[in-house]
């Protein structure tokens, strides 16, 4: 992920009545200059009402017996303006007095403070910006308070995201303050880099519009977004600041990648032998962001075709749709169970009989957002499951027929870079509901949760962490039951080795670059399944893979290679992107 865009502060403001330059105007009207300098007899301070002589004289270095300086008092006078309760620049003049003179200096107090109005803030509140105020009301105006208050203004602004300036301040004769803030705007927002990508496909992600108060943060978090699309290799934000029209012109400037990839994976048991996948598919699909998807997964026993398609807008709500089709066929080896196989040998059963699980159907999903990265998505399912033996004396296995079901499915994601995240989060929860009024021959409940956190702990070191449970309830067939071992769920272990109603598994890496586009990782896998939803969950249940593995960068995405190993030997797995 690019380095985020930073914002400069614009904090130029004009205030009529605090100017700070000194300059001439602070020059002694009436300091003679005498060929034999007199001495400082006294030393007085007129003009002032609220502001005693005691605090402006303690500016003043010129003593009483000091032999009057012209240079030493236009420093006091210097002194005692940026005390900043003065509205004049202060005076100084000498009478005689005794044997030598008198040295008075003379001021113009500001007014006394009755109130501190706010106008042109639109994004903060006149009641968060009196908080930062140090000037008060019953108090004498104190420019150099004032000005430090003007400063915590703008510096609030910068903390929350905001650009602002203190376009003017004034003083009315009732002693009201008054303080204009120009919040920035955003201009124009445009696109660099695409070749291939439609530009409004990377604007409709922009959460600013033009007109809109700009703000930094909400710029990370569209650049972020855009990224997360998967179809650009870099995307950088680029700001204008236009001083005419106080507004920054944001530019996303994107490195597209290749989209359009064929990926292999591979591991191998010696259950099932080799098991690989080939998926071709194309993530931005005429320049859309579409995807299309073509899957074929072959190996001892399995055999299965899916096409898919994605459209991540349907319309001005954020509709996503995606429509699965599929036919898929594996071989399983499982445990025999009476409840589920039927055995017509003339021996007793074996430990483990094979069959193969043949399904048919599709489903259809429709997606809304619920807040800036969670989205709510609905699922509808139809499905035909056969089953066809394979083990001699293995006459059927119960089950197979029609799964209608409706999943709810809410997920945050929070995730820096979703391709290889080092920061943030992903939260999903879903629930799927099976047969009732929905038809089809079983009838069911599956609860599920899941959660990924990711940790930088040095640079190009992340600390990734996953979890992820579920249950079930009513009459579960055994091919929706959770099944976990593999790639993807605990390493060391074979696909499918565990299955049950409900389950749990939790995975931990450590992940760090070795040389550039090549990654190291250390992992450990713990889980299982158990096999009746009344089972009682045990820590000692939990089964655990360790091992190691790297991922490599590519154009057509990371490739993921791990060996893991447990108590039942080890297993190779090639696959693509991060497990989690």
């Amino acid at each position: 992920m690019p380095s985020p865009v930073t914002a400069r502060k614009a904090a130029v403001y004009h205030a009529v009545v605090i100017g700070l330059s000194i300059l001439a105007m602070i020059l002694p009207a009436a300091v003679s200059a005498q060929e034999q300098k007199p001495k400082v007899l006294a030393i007085e301070v007129e003009g002032n009402h609220s502001i005693s002589a005691e605090e402006i004289l303690g500016a003043v270095e010129t003593k009483v017996g000091d032999e009057v300086s012209e240079d030493k008092i236009k420093g006091d006078l210097k002194r005692i303006y940026e005390l900043g309760y003065f509205f004049k620049a202060p005076t100084a003049r000498t009478v005689p007095y005794k044997d030598g003179v008198k040295l008075i200096y003379e001021v113009t107090e500001n007014p006394k403070v009755t109130g501190i109005e706010f106008s042109g803030n639109r994004v903060i509140s006149s009641g968060q910006l009196q908080v930062l105020m140090t000037v008060k009301p019953g108090e004498v105006l104190n420019v150099k308070k004032l000005n430090g208050d003007l400063e915590r203004v703008l510096k609030y602004y910068y903390n929350e995201g905001y650009s602002a300036r203190i376009s003017d301040v004034t003083v009315s004769s009732a002693g009201v303050v008054g303080i204009q803030v120009k919040e920035l705007t955003v201009g124009q927002i445009k696109v660099e880099g695409n070749t291939k990508t439609k530009p409004w496909v990377i604007l409709r992600e922009s959460s600013l519009k033009p007109g809109d108060i700009f703000n930094i943060n909400k710029v990370r978090d569209d650049q972020r977004h855009i990224f997360n699309l998967g179809i650009f290799e870099t995307v950088d934000a680029k700001l204008d600041l236009d001083r005419e029209k106080d507004a920054y012109d944001v530019t996303y400037v994107v490195k597209e990648r290749r989209t359009g990839t064929a990926n292999l994976g591979v591991a191998w048991n010696s259950a099932q032998g080799f098991i690989g996948y080939i998926d071709v598919s194309e993530d931005n699909f005429l320049g859309k962001n579409q995807r299309v998807s073509i899957r074929w997964d072959f190996g001892a026993g399995t055999s299965s075709y899916e096409l898919g398609f994605f459209e991540p807008w349907l319309d001005a709500h954020r509709t996503s749709f995606g429509l699965n089709l599929y036919n898929k066929k594996n071989q399983v080896e499982r445990m025999f169970d009476p409840d589920y196989h039927d055995w017509g040998g003339s021996e007793d059963p074996p430990e483990k009989v094979k069959y193969t699980e043949q399904r048919k159907g599709g489903n259809v999903q429709f997606g809304r957002p619920l807040g800036k990265d969670t989205r709510l998505y609905l699922t509808f399912r139809l499905d035909d499951t056969s089953f066809s033996p394979i083990t001699s004396g293995l006459t059927a296995v119960k089950g197979g027929g029609e799964t209608r079901s409706i999943t709810v499915t809410g997920i945050n994601d929070t995730r820096d870079n979703f391709m290889n995240p080092t920061s943030g989060s992903r939260k999903r929860l879903s629930i799927e509901l099976a047969g009732g009024m929905l038809g089809g021959d079983y009838t069911f409940g599956k609860y599920e949760l899941e959660g990924s956190v990711y940790h930088m702990v040095r640079p190009n070191q992340v600390l990734a962490l996953h979890m992820a449970a579920g249950f079930s309830s009513g009459e579960l067939p055994s091919h929706e039951q959770y099944k976990l071992g593999g790639a993807e769920t605990i390493r060391g272990y074979k696909y499918g080795r565990f299955y049950g109603d409900k389950m749990f598994y939790a995975n931990g890496e450590y992940r760090f670059r070795i040389v550039d586009k090549l990654q190291g990782v250390i992992f450990v896998d713990s889980g299982t399944a158990w096999e009746n939803s009344s089972d009682t969950m045990h820590l000692a249940d939990l089964k655990t893979g360790v091992g190691a593995g790297v991922r490599i960068d590519t154009p057509i995405g990371l490739i993921r290679i791990d060996y893991g190993t447990s108590r039942e030997g080890g297993q190779a797995y090639l696959s693509i992107g991060q497990m989690f």
